[in-house]
């Protein structure tokens, strides 16, 4: 007979659905505001939910933790708050792409960690890993926002060129601030996984 783990409520698998399901909750109504109001982001938000349930059908082969997903989540709806005209707008004297961008660094390194081939690597080859891999994600995201913006013009979201990329240093300071923020949940990653592992008791002799 299973007996569930103690101290827990739900299990890996119910939690994924919870997050996904309130994730989603959120994004469709937006998506559908912004068909309505006829603005940009519509194309974003529905990329945004293709992610969110591409993800989720992936998260067994990913082992994706659900506080990961979570991560994950807020990134989206993070980015699918721009439609509201929050990325023309600075916060503590930064763009909010700047945040943007640093977040999305944090979280993608988090759940690069939790990747076998990574978590197979000694410490210093799999935190070059996850930088190098978070780059690339990174560079990949700039060559659509390139191609959308050459193609389609001005307009707002990712595919367009507007609110942010104005800036001809705009790559290169997104860039850095992705690996940035890799830089700082890889550091965040080592330092949990060194105390989980000081927190573990000791094989008695």
């Amino acid at each position: 007979m299973a007996h569930a783990k103690e101290g827990k409520l739900f299990g890996e698998d119910t939690l994924h659905t919870i997050i996904f399901a309130l994730t989603g909750i959120i994004l469709i109504p937006l998506d559908i505001y912004a068909i309505v109001i006829d603005v940009h982001w519509k194309l974003d938000i529905f990329l945004l939910i293709l992610a969110l349930v591409f993800v989720y059908l992936l998260r067994k082969k990913l082992h994706l933790h659900p506080l990961h997903y979570l991560f994950l989540s807020v990134f989206l709806l993070l980015h699918a708050a721009g439609t509201f005209h929050l990325y023309e707008r600075h916060f503590f004297g930064m763009e909010y792409d700047f945040y943007i961008h640093l977040y999305f660094g944090f979280a993608s390194s988090i759940i690069l960690y939790r990747l076998y081939l990574c978590r197979s690597l000694p410490p210093h080859y799999a935190f070059l890993f996850v930088i190098t891999l978070t780059l690339g994600l990174s560079a990949f995201h700039e060559i659509v926002e390139y191609t959308g913006a050459v193609t389609l013009g001005k307009g707002e979201g990712l595919l367009f060129i507007g609110a942010g990329d104005i800036d001809e240093w705009d790559t290169q300071k997104d860039m850095l601030n992705n690996v940035i923020g890799a830089m700082i949940g890889s550091i965040l990653y080592w330092s949990w996984r060194k105390i989980q592992k000081g927190a573990l008791p000791h094989p008695r002799s």
